[in-house]
C-alpha cells in the first residue's frame, strides 16, 4: 500500500476507535506518563490526531530525549486504564462499606 492510500486510511477512522491503538497500529512512537499518551509527531499521527474526537486536548512539545515534536494526548493510554479497572473491585449499589465519622448519641 503507497503512503498517501495509508494515511488516507488513517484519516477516515472511526472516531470511538482507541487512539492509543490507532497510533500502535500505525507504528507511531510511542510514550506516556501515568495515563497521559505522547506520540511523537509523524504525517502518520497527525493524520490520526487530526480526527481524534477530543483533539482540542492535544498539544505539542519538544521531547528533551530527541529534540522532535510529541504529542501530550492527555487521559489516553489506555493500558493505565486497564490495569486501574482489573484492580477495582466492582460494588453492587446497595452493598457499599457503611462508614460513620461521628456517633450521632441518642435521639437520632
Amino acid at each position: 500500500m503507497d503512503k498517501a492510500k495509508r494515511l488516507l486510511g488513517l484519516a477516515i477512522m472511526v472516531e470511538s476507535d482507541d487512539i492509543y491503538q490507532q497510533l500502535m497500529d500505525a507504528g507511531v512512537e510511542l510514550d506516556h506518563h501515568e495515563s497521559d499518551l505522547y506520540a511523537k509527531v509523524t504525517p502518520e499521527s497527525t493524520a490520526i490526531i487530526k480526527n481524534y474526537r477530543m483533539k482540542d486536548n492535544v498539544t505539542v512539545f519538544t521531547n528533551k530525549k530527541d529534540n522532535k515534536p510529541w504529542y501530550d494526548i492527555p487521559f489516553a493510554f489506555t493500558p493505565f486504564w486497564d490495569k486501574k479497572q482489573r484492580n477495582s473491585e466492582p460494588t453492587i449499589l446497595g452493598n457499599e462499606p457503611k462508614t460513620f465519622t461521628h456517633d450521632p448519641g441518642e435521639g437520632y
